[in-house]
């Protein structure tokens, strides 16, 4: 289940809230993500939403649901509840630099003006402090109150402090002249600065958020159905499978379908980032979020709601983006201590500097470089640094047309040393066309026959070898008691005419590899019957052998053209330092022909299923391997293979196996997510290198280590500021990435 999750603005805050939620009985696993304000739990059993309601309470922070889309789930983050969140910072923003400028212009004065440092001018600075800190300040201190209630912290518990203590002691110096240091304008501006920066990284990560919702705003929420020629408006939620929907040019497609009436040109790039419109006519397939381009097209509707792909990507889109990558363990471990430590860390400054300051100034610098240091140390930067990036990383890819299933893919992808492509279908256009029929013994001259009887049998498989056969045969066969063995060929019992005095009883067909079918023969094949077959291989086609109620019948031989990017594709993973190889179940000859036209050296062919298995495991020994496949025989070496990426044009079952999915059926795609993936890990690494990197300079600055050198304190006003652009900078350093161009130039 996913619920939304309000209250929380730190990583120290999503680390509470997840603690919260995994304590409730029956929650197996729990992922907040800060950037979504939302949580995706895992559980065996139903876990009533009142007890994660109440765990969440207790903890400080609340639940909220999640808004419905035209598809009928729910959409954490990305319906628009943000906004008026956002709408609030703004005002909090304003309120807060006009009410603390005239403090800061004051107090800066620095005895220029004499009328500022009347004491009416000290009360006037004092109201207008206050002002700050009920306005644009309240928030803070509410939930930093809040949080000391439970016993626990967050950033605003820093900010609320400092703040707080610095307007205390101006209101004693201002009440006792002098006693104690007057710093208006440090309460006034770090409340001003944080308020900026909360408005502004709202709205930054409003945008991150956008990458997640624009597949599900790209589907209309009004529709027009077609019954008995009449046409009716309807809304998206009541259509259901088996309803016409007629598209107009420049509608987008609202469903998964079929074409029924009519042709077109369809704009997919939405789902498989190409730029290229697709011709579509009667009986070819459309995917809701496309846009009709030129034509107006009648559509069965084959999958509605949830089960489009459209709402199938964007569930994994947020799943992926709610996931947590290992890298960001890091950052949650430093910010589950960081508010603690730093309130003992300013509290020993303060010791520090009173009792080693000079005569008559411990007490001033000592106030200086507490306040300073509460307020410029900044967990939100930490806790912002990985799912911002992998939010800009997932919304990359998916305009790529790649599909990552979670956070960890992203970090493994980006180490890969060694891709490993099947052939057919992956590096292949996987619609082999029939090259030659060659009949033996008792089948030679009976091509069409040989062939018919073949297809028969082939027509219960998903291999494009298998659908090139059946393509290319005359009907008047049929099979039953159909066996498929991955990797080796498929079976099954064939009835019709030429098969024996009573062809209703039907025989015993086997088509497949040549080793799998000469064992199950009465006698072995001749060496001048194998010689075709040797000639046929080294011309690149694929040949398979057929064998009839156990006998040796003949050889069907397919040629698998090249895919056009494939060897664009090896030459740049090349050029990446990644190793390329091609690893098949057939001959090796044919295998050889098609590494040799795509540029591949390292050639494995012959393998079957389980050998695909050990051959990835024995690569993987040496390296990180990512293995590219989209047959049913390829799914056991997905999954074995560190990384495992699926075409989306092959096996259901391929692409349940890995982790990553390409929805265009080009190699160049498997660069691409490999190049976003390295990408993404380099963001992440920016993201934290500034996040620590600014903690680990600003606050010793904070805390006065350059004043025995140079007389100079950080005032808090400027270490507020600071704060406030570390947390800014990481979600901008964010979307600035999203926003480049291509993936291979990353």
């Amino acid at each position: 289940m996913e619920i939304g999750v309000t209250g929380m603005h730190c990583a120290a805050c999503a680390g509470r809230a997840e603690a919260a939620i995994a304590r409730v009985p029956g929650v197996d696993e729990v992922a907040v993500n800060l950037v979504l304000g939302s949580a995706r739990i895992r559980a065996q059993s139903p876990v009533p939403a009142d007890a994660i309601a109440h765990a969440l309470e207790r903890a400080g922070y609340g639940i909220r649901p999640l808004a419905p889309s035209p598809h009928g789930e729910g959409r954490a983050g990305a319906d628009g509840a943000h906004a008026p969140t956002t709408r609030a910072l703004r005002r909090d923003a304003a309120i807060g630099i006009a009410l603390s400028v005239p403090v800061g212009v004051m107090a800066m004065a620095h005895g220029t003006v004499p009328a500022f440092e009347s004491e009416a001018a000290m009360w006037a600075q004092c109201a207008l402090t206050a002002g700050v800190m009920v306005t644009a300040g309240r928030s803070i201190f509410v939930d930093a109150w809040a949080a000391a209630r439970r016993g626990s912290t967050t950033m605003f518990t820093l900010v609320a402090i400092g703040s707080g203590a610095a307007m205390v002691s101006s209101v004693a110096g201002t009440v006792w002249h002098g006693s104690w240091p007057v710093l208006y304008e440090s309460a006034a501006l770090v409340i001003a600065f944080v308020a900026v920066g909360r408005w502004i990284e709202s709205a930054a990560m409003g945008r991150t958020r956008d990458a997640l919702k624009s597949l599900l705003s790209l589907v209309p929420e009004r529709v027009r159905t077609v019954r008995d020629g009449v046409e009716r408006e309807v809304a998206l939620s009541s259509v259901r499978v088996g309803d016409v929907l007629r598209i107009r040019p420049g509608e987008r497609v609202p469903v998964d379908g079929a074409v029924v009436d009519g042709r077109t040109s369809v704009d997919e790039s939405m789902l498989t980032g190409e730029s290229m419109p697709i011709s579509r006519t009667v009986g070819d397939a459309v995917s809701g979020g496309t846009l009709n381009i030129d034509g107006s097209i009648d559509v069965r509707a084959e999958r509605v709601g949830t089960d489009t792909a459209a709402a199938r990507i964007a569930a994994l889109m947020r799943e992926t983006v709610s996931s947590k990558a290992p890298v960001a363990r890091v950052a949650d471990r430093v910010a589950s201590v960081f508010v603690p430590a730093i309130l003992v860390l300013a509290a020993a400054v303060g010791i520090m500097w009173i009792a080693l300051a000079p005569e008559g100034e411990g007490l001033r610098l000592g106030t200086v470089a507490v306040l300073s240091t509460l307020v410029v140390a900044c967990p939100c930067a930490l806790g912002l640094a990985v799912p911002t990036a992998i939010a800009a990383g997932t919304g990359r890819a998916a305009r790529a047309g790649v599909l990552v299933r979670d956070a960890a893919s992203f970090e493994c992808a980006a180490s890969v040393r060694e891709v490993i492509f099947d052939k057919t279908g992956t590096l292949t256009m996987g619609a082999p066309a029939l090259e030659r029929v060659i009949g033996i013994g008792a089948w030679h001259g009976r091509d069409r026959e040989l062939l018919g009887i073949a297809a028969a049998v082939e027509r219960g498989s998903e291999h494009p070898v298998a659908r090139a056969i059946a393509a290319a045969a005359d009907g008047g066969w049929r099979a039953q008691e159909f066996r498929a063995h991955p990797g080796l060929g498929v079976e099954a019992i064939v009835s019709g005419p030429g098969l024996g005095a009573a062809p209703s009883e039907g025989v015993e067909v086997k088509v497949g590899a040549r080793a799998w079918i000469a064992a199950g023969v009465a006698s072995p094949v001749a060496p001048r019957e194998e010689a075709p077959a040797e000639l046929l291989r080294a011309e690149g086609c694929t040949v398979v052998w057929v064998s009839v109620h156990g006998r040796m019948a003949g050889l069907i031989a397919v040629r698998d053209a090249l895919r056009p990017g494939a060897a664009e594709a090896v030459r740049a993973l090349g050029t990446m330092g990644i190793a390329v190889s091609m690893l098949t179940g057939d001959a090796e000859r044919t295998a050889m022909r098609v590494a040799r036209d795509a540029g591949i050296s390292n050639v494995m062919a012959g393998v079957m299923p389980s050998g695909k298995v050990d051959a990835v495991r024995a690569r993987s020994a040496r390296g990180p391997v990512a293995m590219v496949g989209d047959g049913i025989n390829d799914a056991p070496a997905l999954a074995a293979a560190d990384v495992g990426i699926a075409m989306g044009s092959g096996a259901d079952v391929a692409r349940d196996a890995a982790p990553i999915t390409l929805l265009r059926a080009d190699p160049r795609a498997a660069v691409d997510a490999i190049a976003i993936a390295r990408g993404t890990m380099r963001l992440i690494r920016q993201n934290l290198g500034w996040a620590f990197g600014y903690n680990l300079l600003m606050i010793p600055m904070a805390a006065g280590a350059a004043w025995p050198w140079t007389g100079w304190m950080l005032p808090p006003s400027l270490a507020s500021a600071a704060m406030a652009l570390s947390s800014i900078s990481v979600v901008l350093n964010s979307l600035r990435w999203r926003g480049r161009g291509s993936a291979a130039a990353t």
